[in-house]
């Protein structure tokens, strides 16, 4: 029995073996494939050249430098921006026609709104706390309202508000002026401008008993001190902290971008025509480094570069020191 095992079992060996060396030797069918273009030099000459910088004209692009300039931007006035400053690219004019899109976004003019309901609810409570603090607060809240809606009124994109911003913007003008004391009437009319921001804020229209004018008068819209105190309140309250180390600038980002848009915003209005000291051309300048590093900060920001938003925090500084030693307001 085991012999006739053995047997079959060699014989199935060899048969095995038999069967591969057939398969090994049968032809096989080849892919039949296209065969390369061969071009002739010619033909390659009227598309490439031999050396590209024999043929092009004018100096190589900085790469640096124009990623830098596509985020400077001018106001609508007359207050052309340098690019952010840079250790490594020269500042460069923003292209004009540029407008408040590209100076402050939609959604910080929102939150600052916002932020501003928040502080004139607690600005406005009683006749004898408004009439020992609160007026003064009030006339900076309501300063900076009316700037904003003078923006919006303005604004080259989608923002809320903008059916109302005109009327918005004087009411407030006109409350922040009268917000030099204290009285009774002045306390009757914040109240106003309390209500006025609650309705806006849930989405109601403010209605005018005659249509406001739609150019803004900024001279009649935003008083330099307010808006003065609101810069220092950004760079010193916030701005400074928020560089202070990494760990501060990557877990206060959005607040950072929120505030230097602020002081971007701030920087062109005070330049625009009617404006005390906006004619003064070295004033302006002053104003046109601090937004230009206000946007160095906030494209820093958007690139991760921690020591490139903090040198444009010490250029906003700088153009502040140096501004404040020979204007106030």
């Amino acid at each position: 029995m085991f012999q006739r095992w053995r047997r079959i079992g060699g014989a199935a060996v060899l048969l095995a073996i038999v069967v591969t060396m057939a398969y090994a030797q049968a032809p096989r069918s080849r892919t039949t494939r296209v065969r390369p273009k061969e071009f002739s030099r010619d033909e390659v000459e009227r598309v490439f050249f031999d050396d590209v910088f024999e043929v092009l004209v004018g100096e190589r692009p900085t790469l640096r430098g124009s990623a830098a300039g596509s985020t400077a931007a001018t106001g609508t006035g007359p207050n052309p921006s340098s690019a952010p400053a840079s250790s490594d690219a020269p500042a460069e004019t923003a292209p004009s026609g540029a407008g408040w899109s590209q100076v402050i976004s939609a959604t910080t003019i929102e939150d600052e709104i916002k932020l501003l309901k928040r502080l004139v609810d607690q600005s406005v409570t009683t006749p004898g706390e408004f009439k020992g603090r609160g007026y003064l607060e009030c006339r900076q809240h309501f300063s900076i309202a009316a700037m904003l809606f003078g923006i919006i009124q303005e604004y080259d994109g989608e923002v809320r508000w903008k059916e109302s911003a005109a009327q918005a913007r004087d009411v407030f003008a006109r409350s922040a002026a009268n917000a030099k004391v204290g009285t009774t009437p002045v306390f009757n009319e914040a109240k106003l401008r309390k209500t006025d921001l609650e309705d806006l804020i849930n989405g109601a229209r403010l209605v005018a008993s005659k249509p406001p004018p739609a150019e803004n008068d900024w001279a009649n819209i935003a008083d330099r001190g307010p808006l003065m105190r609101r810069l220092e309140q950004a760079l010193d309250g916030n701005i400074k902290q928020f560089v202070s180390n990494e760990h501060e600038f990557v877990s206060n980002s959005e607040k950072l971008i929120h505030e230097a848009e602020i002081v971007a915003a701030i920087s062109v209005v005070l330049t625009q025509a009617g404006m005390e000291d906006g004619d003064d051309e070295t004033y302006a300048e002053y104003a046109r480094q601090m937004q230009s590093a206000a946007q160095g900060v906030v494209e820093g920001i958007k690139k991760n570069d921690y020591d490139f938003s903090r040198k444009n925090v010490g250029a906003i500084d700088q153009a502040c020191s140096v501004c404040h030693e020979s204007y106030r307001g």
